[in-house]
Formats: structure tokens, C-alpha cells, sequence
């Protein structure tokens, strides 16, 4: 998370000062064109790691950045594409195209042809129950696949361990296990006891 006066307003990014540093955060074009010069700003950060570069995209709360980082796990889709997609979409917009297999929807996006737009709907959908509260729908999230309905340090653990490049299916039964303690706890113990039971 990242906290500071925006002081510049880019095509795809804002400038944040913070601690006399001026900081470039990619975000979704809602939150870019909605964000007023000279204001704070709080932002959910996502940094991506390249071989050449450290880049760092923010979103306005956090299952903005869980969506963001989700889009990513379908084929094709990097981190420049999903913060376009994002943009285009609310958050329930989104995963209500994702669940009602909208692929012309999803199509419309600049960059996503019906092919990429197929296969965010093919290997996204089966996370839907995770998103739930987002779509709208009636959907009760089941133990094996309860990531994304965390919410408090319970959403920070999660978030941690999708970083450091555990799959959705693999932390879910573990955060089932964290649920109760997760507050007492604390998202650092949180995260070495996940660790611990995913043998890392």
C-alpha cells in the first residue's frame, strides 16, 4: 500500500510524492482520470517484477488488485492488458462477463481479441465463486476454492502468497485454516504459517 500527494497525471499513470520521492503507479483509467492533482491518495500497490524494469501499479482497493492479479493467470494476459481490461469494466461488470461467458463483452476491450477473451472466461470462470459479493450473485464459496472472499488480514496473507507465486487452489484450504486466528495473528505470522503448511 502506498500513501501520497498525486503531483502528475500521465497517460497510463500517476506520480506520487511520497517521502519527497516521486513514485510512477500505473493504475485503471477510471482511478487515473478520477484522481485530483495536489490531492492524497491512498492505493492497493502490485509491484511486477521484470528482467529490465521494477514496475508498480495501484488500484483503488484491494479486490481491484486481487482481480488484476487474477486476469493474469489467463493466457496472454499480462499486467499492461489486465489494467486495460480493468479499466474498460467495473469490478462487478467484470466478473459478471466472466460469469455469464460474455465473450463479446470482454472482446470489446482494446487488445482482447475473441481468443484471449475466450480463455479469460475459460480459466477464470472456475474461480467465480471467489467473487461472489463483486458479481451480485448467489454463489456460497466452498472451502477448496474460497480465495478472493477474504477479507482484513486474512485478504493481505492471501494476497502475499498469490505474490510469491502460489495458485488460488493451492492457498485455499490453508486460509480455510487461518479464517478463525488470521486477526489475532497478524498478516506477517499469517504468512509464515502459511508458508510453513505449504511446505515452503
Amino acid at each position: 500500500m502506498v500513501e501520497g500527494k498525486v503531483v502528475e497525471r500521465e497517460d497510463d499513470a500517476l506520480v506520487l510524492l511520497v517521502g519527497g520521492v516521486g513514485l510512477r503507479i500505473h493504475v485503471p483509467k477510471g482511478l487515473l482520470e478520477s484522481a485530483p492533482l495536489e490531492a492524497p491518495l491512498c492505493l492497493y500497490t502490485h509491484l511486477y517484477v521484470r528482467e529490465d524494469a521494477l514496475v508498480l501499479y495501484g488500484f483503488a482497493n484491494r479486490d481491484e488488485r486481487l482481480i488484476f492479479m487474477r486476469l493474469q493467470s489467463a493466457s496472454g494476459v499480462g499486467p499492461k492488458l489486465a489494467l486495460q481490461v480493468l479499466g474498460h469494466f467495473s469490478e462487478e461488470e467484470l466478473v459478471k462477463a466472466i460469469a455469464d461467458e460474455d465473450v463479446k463483452k470482454l472482446s470489446r476491450v482494446p487488445g482482447v481479441g475473441a481468443k484471449t477473451a475466450s480463455r479469460i472466461v475459460l480459466e477464470l470462470k472456475g474461480s467465480l465463486d471467489n467473487w461472489a459479493a463483486l458479481a451480485g450473485k448467489k454463489v456460497v464459496p466452498s472451502t477448496a476454492t474460497m480465495t478472493g472472499a477474504a477479507t482484513g488480514p486474512l485478504a493481505d496473507i492471501e494476497a502475499a502468497l498469490l505474490q510469491l507465486g502460489f495458485g488460488e487452489r493451492e492457498v485455499a484450504p490453508v486460509l480455510a485454516e487461518l479464517a478463525p486466528s488470521a486477526a489475532a495473528i497478524g498478516v506477517n505470522e499469517g504468512v509464515r504459517r502459511a508458508l510453513r503448511a505449504l511446505g515452503r
